[in-house]
């Protein structure tokens, strides 16, 4: 699997394990793409791109990384979540009601989290482009993004 890093995150979790942190890459991408992603990441100077340090999902399990979470904290203090959503750093956050979801979110001031928008992926799409978009064809979904797209380009235009 080949992707570019998100600007500033090499460096800043290099940095921190030059301090003594250990990283771990808990991801959804199943088991078997653990050798292809960890290539990835020794390719873009990612820190403890070691298969030890990366929890992968069994083609079984569900979405839910809070079991992956729970087998980092046995051995170390989680002090600090990085991902591209707010459900990557507990299923609380996974409430589907906006108004609970927000209080979730309240009551967890002191967890440390950074969310890094993910622009290409994501489920803000199913929102932002079609409220049908999860549920589309491959197809489809191409052709609801190059509809938008149009529509912002002939926005930005005028």
């Amino acid at each position: 699997m080949k992707a570019a890093a998100t600007p500033c995150v090499v460096e800043f979790l290099n940095k921190v394990v030059k301090k003594g942190v250990d990283v771990f890459y808990i991801s959804n991408r199943y088991l078997e793409n653990v050798e292809g992603t960890r290539q990835n990441l020794i390719k873009l100077s990612f820190p403890q791109a070691e298969e030890n340090h990366m929890l992968f999902r069994d083609k079984t399990d569900g979405p839910s990384k809070e079991a992956r979470r729970q087998e980092v904290s046995k051995t170390h203090d989680i002090f600090l979540l990085l991902g591209d959503r707010i459900g990557d750093f507990s299923d609380v956050f996974e409430e589907p009601d906006q108004k609970n979801r927000n209080k979730a979110i309240d009551d967890s001031k002191d967890t440390q989290f950074i969310v890094l928008p993910n622009p290409m992926f994501g489920f803000w799409i199913d929102q932002a482009i079609d409220k049908d978009y999860a549920s589309m064809a491959a197809v489809q979904k191409r052709e609801a993004r190059i509809k938008v797209l149009k529509v912002l380009e002939t926005d930005l235009l005028k």
